[in-house]
C-alpha cells in the first residue's frame, strides 16, 4: 500500500465545512400590507382625538356641566345649534380615544406589556365615561332651551343624583389612565421617546377644561405632540 494513503482513523480532522450550495438562511416574514394599513388607520383615529377636543372647546360655552346650573344652561341657551356641534366634535373625540389607547398598547408591548396594558383599559373606562356625559350634555341644551326655573331645578337633580356620580367615576379613569400611561412611555424609552410622558401629563392638565378656552386649545396641541412618537413606536412593532 502506498505510504501517502491516509487511512481512516489515523488522525484526519473534520473539514470545517462541505462543498456545495450554502443552505439560505430564511428570512423574517414581513409583515404584510394590510397590517401597515390597519395602523396606519389607527394613529389616523387616535390624532383625531386631541384635534377633536380643540375642536369642541372653540365650540362650547365656558364652564363644566357641573358648574353652578342656572348660569350655565343660560350660556347653552345662547346658541344651542354650536352646543350640539360642541358635543358631536366630543363624542368623536372620546371614539377616537379609544384608538389611543389602542395605540399606545401596541406602541408598549415590548418593553412595557402590563403597564401600557392597563393604560390603556383605564383609558377606554375614561372615553366610555364622557361619551355618557355627552349624552348629559345634549339633555342639559334641551333643558336650557326650554328654559324656566323647572330646567334648572331638573339640571340640579342631575348634577346631585346617580348619572354625575357613576359617570364621574369613570372620567376619573382616565385621569388615572393618563399617568399610567406616562409612566409606560417612560419603561418603554427604547422605543418611544421619554420626552412624551412629561407632554402628555402637561397636556392632560391645560385642556382639562379648568382655564380659558385657549390654554384649553394648547394643552390638545400638547397633547397631539406627545402622540407622534407613540404612533412611531406603534408602526414599528
Amino acid at each position: 500500500m502506498d505510504s501517502t494513503t491516509t487511512r481512516l482513523g489515523s488522525g484526519v480532522v473534520a473539514p470545517d465545512h462541505i462543498d456545495g450550495p450554502a443552505v439560505p438562511t430564511p428570512a423574517a416574514p414581513a409583515p404584510a400590507p394590510g397590517v401597515h394599513a390597519r395602523r396606519r388607520l389607527l394613529v389616523g383615529a387616535a390624532f383625531l382625538g386631541p384635534i377633536a377636543l380643540a375642536a369642541q372647546y372653540l365650540l362650547s360655552t365656558d364652564g363644566l356641566p357641573r358648574d353652578e346650573a342656572g348660569p350655565w344652561l343660560a350660556g347653552l341657551a345662547e346658541d344651542p345649534t354650536r352646543q350640539v356641534l360642541s358635543v358631536i366634535a366630543y363624542l368623536v373625540a372620546m371614539l377616537a380615544g379609544v384608538a389611543g389607547a389602542a395605540m399606545l398598547a401596541l406602541a408598549g408591548r415590548r418593553s412595557a406589556t402590563w403597564l401600557s396594558g392597563i393604560a390603556a383599559a383605564l383609558l377606554v373606562v375614561g372615553s366610555v365615561g364622557g361619551g355618557g356625559f355627552a349624552g348629559m350634555r345634549l339633555v342639559a341644551i334641551e333643558l336650557a332651551e326650554r328654559g324656566g326655573a323647572s330646567s334648572v331645578e331638573a339640571w340640579e337633580v342631575v348634577q346631585d343624583g346617580a348619572p354625575f356620580a357613576v359617570l364621574g367615576s369613570l372620567v376619573l379613569m382616565a385621569i388615572l389612565g393618563t399617568l399610567v400611561s406616562a409612566a409606560a412611555v417612560v419603561r418603554a424609552r427604547a422605543d418611544i421617546a421619554v420626552w412624551a410622558a412629561p407632554a402628555m401629563l402637561v397636556g392632560f392638565v391645560l385642556a382639562s377644561g379648568e382655564f380659558p378656552v385657549w390654554v384649553s386649545v394648547v394643552g390638545e396641541l400638547v397633547v397631539l405632540a406627545s402622540l407622534v412618537p407613540v404612533a412611531r413606536a406603534a408602526l414599528r412593532a
